[in-house]
């Protein structure tokens, strides 16, 4: 009996931390296609306050790590890598392939992904996963913010052998750069499972421009607080990002 309350509580357990994977990686607007020949790369990591029991800390990890990258392949394709760990709790290595879905000329950009790969549990036992995500965003300016942003994405993944494998994700973001030193942004990120109650977290942050130095790598750092609910539990953290172009 022991043994399968156990296995139980593994199931739940990466299944909370799998739906932490909703991290707000803001340029990661997958409405934009890159171009052929470039690429983009962020490196994050999240530090939360932490919960009181251990089944608590496995539901809601104290820290979570993401590397991503992506590259234009073709005008039509771009291509990327999205690796991700939750507190040794829950983590996943995806391929994806991003598509475009409206005309290059359209302001209004729309673009579908498709991505497949590995998960872990907190068993540490791999097993296959996938991800479909439809993805509108639009660029704007207006007198008093500057040039701006924003992006909807929806997602679906779904998770061989999990406890519950189907998982929706409903995302939006938005920028602006009213000043040349650090532009704010917040991300709004939304997890259903059936069944469950709704995961929801906000993180607004600052990107701050790198030093241009030309042939080389453009680089800004970004700094956010997020502020997470996951099954009733919450956590305040703080959020550390640097992306990069090549």
């Amino acid at each position: 009996m022991w043994v399968a309350a156990w296995r139980r509580y593994v199931g739940i357990a990466w299944l909370w931390a799998g739906l932490i994977a909703l991290t707000p990686l803001t340029a990661e607007a997958g409405a934009w296609l890159r171009e052929k020949g470039e690429g983009f790369g962020i490196l994050s990591g999240t530090f939360r306050t932490a919960q009181t029991t251990v089944r608590d800390a496995a539901v809601l990890p104290q820290w979570d790590g993401k590397y991503y990258v992506e590259y234009g392949l073709m005008p039509w394709l771009t291509l990327g890598v999205d690796a991700y760990e939750a507190g040794y709790t829950y983590g996943h290595v995806l391929l994806f392939a991003r598509l475009p879905l409206s005309p290059k000329d359209w302001r209004l950009k729309v673009a579908a992904e498709l991505g497949a790969g590995q998960y872990h549990d907190a068993a540490a036992e791999w097993n296959t996963m996938t991800k479909l995500a439809l993805s509108v965003g639009q660029g704007f300016e207006l007198d008093w913010s500057g040039p701006g942003w924003w992006a909807v994405d929806a997602i679906f993944e779904t998770r061989q052998e999990a406890f519950s494998p189907n998982i929706y994700k409903l995302e939006g973001t938005a920028g602006i750069t009213p000043w040349t030193w650090g532009n704010p942004m917040i991300k709004l990120e939304t997890g259903h499972v059936p069944g469950d109650p709704l995961i929801w977290s906000v993180t607004p942050s600052l990107r701050f421009p790198g030093k241009k130095i030309p042939d080389k790598n453009d680089r800004s750092w970004v700094a956010g607080i997020e502020y997470r609910s996951v099954a009733g539990l919450t956590a305040t953290g703080l959020k550390l990002e640097t992306w990069w172009q090549f």
